[in-house]
């Protein structure tokens, strides 16, 4: 059955980096990331819009401290009105450090929606949760999931971008200790994005206290197509005890495809 369940997850997360290899033969339609660098943005697929996702956090690009693959879809009318527009997705934990965690127990669900949206556009206020998931025996029957709940503004500027939020998790305390005992709940969100090219954006993210996950996020976002985006992060995180490494490097590739219209709710680079 382990061996059934390794496979599994090879495949998926296989098939998902193939996925988004496709997208550099794809047309029109700019890729809306729903992530800064590491920590959930304000931005939300568009109605009918769908993703497909794959990431790592690893501290060599050689030893794996997470992996997944993920999808994603936009739901709602399109307007700035209250709800307006929406996404859900779910995200499966195909790496370590949950090798003997059975295959339904390492999905982790999110979701988010617009709750302000001002006429041009600048403003923008979600609520929203990211990795819900089992709440068994970690290592057992759960796959680690945070179970983080948050609230998140932003404005837009001509190159760039700031946001910031307030987030909580509701996890196990387990699930988001560090090796040094350090369990903080509540996060102060903050981020800043920039543009520098018509392809190429810069940007960084940050959550408070010490924790699981708390960190500082600096890296880059590159736009290869009208679908696609790759982004490059260093994640430090702001607990030194966290193992293997408190520096780690972070990967992620998506495909975002369909939508209402040729290109009904794409986000060009501000360059453009």
């Amino acid at each position: 059955m382990k061996k059934i369940e390794r496979r599994f997850s090879q495949l998926f997360a296989l098939g998902v980096v193939a996925g988004g290899a496709l997208a550099l033969a794809a047309p029109a339609a700019h890729a809306t990331p729903s992530v800064g660098i590491f920590y959930p943005s304000t931005e939300t697929l568009k109605p009918k819009q769908g993703r497909v996702s794959s990431d790592l956090l690893s501290r060599d690009m050689k030893t794996t401290t997470y992996g997944s693959g993920g999808l994603g879809y936009g739901l709602g009318s399109g307007s700035n009105k209250a709800f307006g527009q929406a996404e859900i997705g779910v995200d499966y934990v195909a790496a370590a450090p949950v090798s003997n965690v059975n295959i339904i127990n390492r999905f982790r669900f999110n979701g988010k929606a617009k709750l302000f949206g001002d006429r041009a556009g600048k403003t923008t206020v979600v609520g929203g949760f990211w990795g819900v998931g089992s709440r068994g025996t970690v290592g057992v029957n759960s796959a680690l999931p945070p179970e983080v709940v948050y609230l998140l503004a932003s404005r837009k500027f001509k190159r760039g971008s700031i946001q910031a939020g307030l987030a909580r998790s509701l996890a196990k305390k387990i699930v988001i200790q560090t090796p040094g005992g350090n369990s903080d709940r509540t996060y102060l969100q903050l981020g800043f994005k920039q543009s520098i090219s018509r392809r190429v954006d810069i940007g960084i993210d940050y959550y408070s206290g010490k924790s699981r996950i708390s960190a500082l996020a600096p890296g880059l976002e590159v736009r290869l197509n009208d679908h696609a985006n790759f982004k490059l992060g260093y994640i430090r995180y702001n607990d030194q005890s966290i193992a293997p490494s408190r520096n780690q490097v972070y990967v992620l590739i998506d495909y975002v495809f369909g939508g209402e219209g040729d290109d009904e709710g794409t986000t060009p680079s501000p360059l453009q």
